[in-house]
């Protein structure tokens, strides 16, 4: 019991030590170089069920478009008991560096990167990170954590032929685990906007909860050196949701703060996903959307605009059953 809080308390840690159902488990580490020129998803993780598993190292380089899905058995995969480091095969990952030693058929990828004054979504015992109290929960379906809303980059990798140096660059963690993901999601991300010290993350979902669903939201933007929480258990309300294709705009409002996100992309590749089979799911991200962001506070007298930017390098999901998704807002809005 005492090891089951303690996991809990420190979501960036490894979650599956004990669990004998389905888990899959994955760190999603973006990073960006200073100028721009490289942008890469790294994800290591883990999958298992009755009938198979292994580990994984996903590569998503976003400048070329191009993905990487290197698989490793069981025995390669180690995880500190109390605390966020893994290993899977030669290549190890924590909170604070990331050492990589990937040698596939189509892809060598070595190096070492640092990670300096990271902001990780804050823990408590009433919210032990993004999900708040449904971190609680027992029976979800798919959990998340964010490790790091933005820092520092600092190293070199080789990647093929190519010396990168990520000198001055910018990075982003975060983690989801669980048994799947969910029947339909929309996933946005950046801290890349001409003012410093900002970043959004931006979830909404399809959640099961016992013998029904509803829409789930988390969002949370980092301005000013000051967290903004747009979620569910925090009561914000959706007031806004439209979907076109790859083409994602919504409003929400937490008390006398509002927030509008549009995002939009031209193209992206697919990714491995967990499904109750196996990593089989194709989905599709990009990792160089465009995000209109504007942050006002509302009171009786005016409407201020306090941040109005477009977040470069974004990160960008659509999948699954999104006209589920818009549905289940249309039923929501008319309550």
């Amino acid at each position: 019991m005492i090891s089951y809080f303690k996991r809990k308390l420190n979501p960036a840690s490894y979650q599956g030590r004990n669990s004998r159902k389905q888990h899959f488990e994955g760190w999603y580490y973006k990073i960006v170089d200073k100028d721009g020129n490289n942008v890469f998803a790294i994800i290591p993780g883990i999958f298992r069920n009755k009938k198979q598993g292994h580990a994984f190292i996903q590569i998503f380089d976003g400048t070329h478009n191009k993905t990487h899905y290197i698989e490793y058995p069981l025995k390669d995969f180690s995880a500190a008991q109390n605390e966020f480091f893994i290993r899977i095969g030669s290549s190890q990952f924590s909170g604070t560096n990331m050492t990589l030693n990937i040698v596939s058929r189509e892809l060598t990828m070595k190096g070492n990167l640092e990670f300096k004054n990271p902001v990780p979504w804050p823990v408590t015992f009433r919210a032990p990170g993004i999900m708040g109290w449904y971190s609680w929960v027992p029976f979800m379906e798919c959990y998340h954590g964010v490790l790091s809303m933005d820092h520092v980059v600092r190293g070199l990798l080789r990647v093929n032929d190519q010396a990168i140096d990520f000198y001055k660059g910018r990075g982003y963690i975060e983690k989801d685990w669980g048994s799947s993901f969910p029947k339909a999601w929309i996933w946005l991300q950046s801290n890349h906007f001409n003012s410093p010290e900002t970043s959004l993350t931006a979830s909404l979902a399809i959640i099961p909860w016992i013998r029904s669903s509803f829409l789930g939201y988390i969002i949370g933007f980092w301005h000013n050196k000051k967290l903004y929480r747009f979620t569910t258990y925090t009561g914000a309300k959706l007031e806004k949701f439209k979907l076109d294709g790859m083409n994602v705009f919504f409003q929400i409002r937490q008390n006398n703060m509002l927030l509008e996100i549009e995002a939009k992309c031209d193209k992206g590749s697919l990714l491995h996903a967990p499904t109750i089979e196996g990593m089989t799911e194709r989905i599709t991200e990009t990792l160089n959307a465009r995000i209109n962001v504007t942050f006002k506070k509302i009171t009786d007298e005016e409407n201020k605009i306090l941040f109005s930017e477009t977040g470069r390098f974004g990160g960008m999901e659509v999948a699954g059953d999104t006209n589920r998704l818009l549905e289940m807002f249309h039923k929501l809005s008319k309550h």
